[in-house]
């Protein structure tokens, strides 16, 4: 969830909004504030989809042409490579957004995206001479498997090539052009992919060869998005800059590393205690429920803090919180139980029958997800009231929580006392947050439509229920009613349900027209 602090730095505090004279253009000027959040959400959320097709794609490669021992470390190994570059990034990501406008106004982005490249460079030479000297003992001692230094290399490659794209990436996202982060996100997408398929299935490299095909294609995309930003901006470093950056950047940092941790913990004792095989299974569930977190929460977490900032100060904020809050729980409901009915279905085709009670994986991870948005809409509201501490010390308390459920529920139950240690990690994160958020700030919840919210849950758990113990056709009759019952609960007002209709007609004549041309 590093993306969720993005967003924190990288754009100002707005000043209060002018007054307007009567509450309708009030209501208007909301609406079209609203236009905009749901707009810029959807842009980036296909770049998101872009980037993220880069785990989903290559599965039933890696699911066929991998054993299940060997899917299981790869799966530790791109877990790894994470850490790695959480280490590599230190927070630059934040900090570059943080201080894009200041440096924007002096004309010298140059100098702020040269001084972080030279951060990363450095911090990936220091980060990777670690590693090799750390990691073989690390998976020899805890995992039981013996890394050359080769795959730990190829990996520490990976982490930095993608760490350095990022930053690119990042300066699109700064300077508000979401149009250029989705393409430049789509063709460093396809590079992967096509790079995977090439190294893998032509090759026959294995696990190594998945790696390498990360390193080349994260390094064209770099040094081509390079060429191309070099054209805009001249480059240049500053010791100044990079020390102020690392300064802003490391305490930000430690903050997001709990929440890193908690994601990343089951895999490796499940690794320790059960055996890579239950990892692959298990982590091959987790990927498919991500698809949720991809599509639902990823687009919100890019979009939804830069929409809160731009309404700082406004009366209404604690009615624009509570209808966010309503939308986002209704998205969240609607998708997950898509997951849960689909599941089966999505196993079948991500792998071959050794996967298959991967299924179940994905049916009790779908709460976590659900938490993961919540946590993005409780994190706004404490960045509203600048109550970031808070966030640090309860990802710490929740971090500590969640090592030791793992520790102790994996070795009786496995995967299930994975799972069931980070969900409560996770709640209770969410509940320790959500207190401190709503004792401070005043939300106007839509209780109403909160009711409706409730009604179509419950509608759709009975379902679920009764569709597994069916054929495949119940599966199918839920998917078809979830996009219904919000009509048929009342969730929508009148004004939302005409604005729908109407852009339903707009497009069927549109349809329409091109049929005849």
């Amino acid at each position: 969830m590093e993306l969720a602090y993005d967003r924190v730095w990288g754009f100002r505090m707005a000043e209060r909004m002018s007054q307007y004279p009567c509450r309708e253009n009030e209501e208007d000027s909301q609406a079209v504030s609203f236009g905009r959040f749901g707009k810029n959400a959807v842009i980036y959320g296909v770049g998101i989809v872009a980037m993220r097709l880069v785990a989903f794609l290559p599965i039933p490669l890696y699911t066929r042409y991998l054993s299940i021992h060997e899917f299981g470390l790869l799966e530790i190994l791109l877990v790894t490579i994470q850490l790695i570059q959480f280490v590599v990034l230190l927070g630059m990501v934040p900090t570059f957004m943080r201080f894009y406008g200041d440096h924007a106004r002096h004309n010298t982005v140059g100098q702020l995206l040269g001084s972080t490249l030279l951060a990363i460079v450095a911090g990936s030479i220091a980060t990777t001479a670690l590693c090799l000297v750390l990691l073989p003992r690390l998976f020899s001692s805890a995992l039981h498997v013996t890394l050359s230094y080769q795959t730990i290399a190829l990996a520490c490659g990976v982490a930095s090539t993608q760490a350095l794209s990022i930053i690119l990436l990042t300066y699109f996202r700064a300077g508000n052009k979401p149009a250029l982060y989705t393409i430049s996100s789509i063709g460093l997408a396809g590079l992967v992919i096509v790079s995977i398929c090439v190294f893998a299935a032509l090759l026959r490299l294995r696990v190594d060869g998945i790696l390498l095909a990360q390193v080349a294609a994260n390094a064209i995309g770099f040094f081509g998005l390079s060429m191309w930003i070099c054209r805009k901006v001249r480059l240049s470093c500053s010791l100044a800059v990079v020390g102020r950056n690392l300064a802003f950047g490391f305490p930000l940092a430690l903050a997001m590393c709990g929440w890193l941790l908690m994601r990343v913990f089951d895999r490796f004792f499940l690794g320790h205690f059960e055996s890579l095989a239950v990892v692959g299974m298990y982590s091959l569930g987790i990927r498919m429920t991500s698809i949720m977190q991809i599509l639902v929460v990823s687009s919100f977490e890019h979009a939804f803090l830069p929409f809160v900032f731009s309404h700082a100060g406004d009366p209404q904020l604690g009615k624009i919180f509570g209808k966010v809050f309503s939308m986002l729980l209704l998205i969240s409901v609607l998708a997950g139980f898509g997951m849960i009915l689909l599941s089966r279905e999505f196993i079948r085709i991500a792998g071959p029958a050794e996967y298959y009670p991967a299924y179940k994986v994905v049916i009790c991870a779908v709460p976590v997800c659900v938490l993961s948005g919540l946590y993005c809409w409780v994190y706004g509201i404490l960045c509203t009231i600048k109550r970031t501490w808070v966030i640090g010390i309860v990802l710490l308390l929740s971090t500590c929580l969640c090592f030791v459920l793992n520790y102790l529920l994996i070795p009786p139950y496995g995967w299930l006392g994975a799972i069931f240690a980070t969900t409560t990690a996770y709640l209770l994160c969410m509940t320790a947050l959500s207190a401190v958020a709503l004792t401070c700030f005043r939300v106007e919840f839509e209780w109403n439509r909160l009711l409706a919210v409730l009604m179509i849950a419950l509608s759709l758990l009975s379902l679920s229920i009764v569709s597994f113990d069916m054929t495949s056709y119940g599966s199918y009759v839920g998917i078809v009613l979830i996009p219904v019952l919000p009509y048929v609960f009342g969730f929508f007002d009148t004004k939302e349900r005409t604005m729908m209709k109407s852009l339903a007609l707009c497009m069927l004549s549109w349809n329409k027209k091109r049929v005849r041309a």
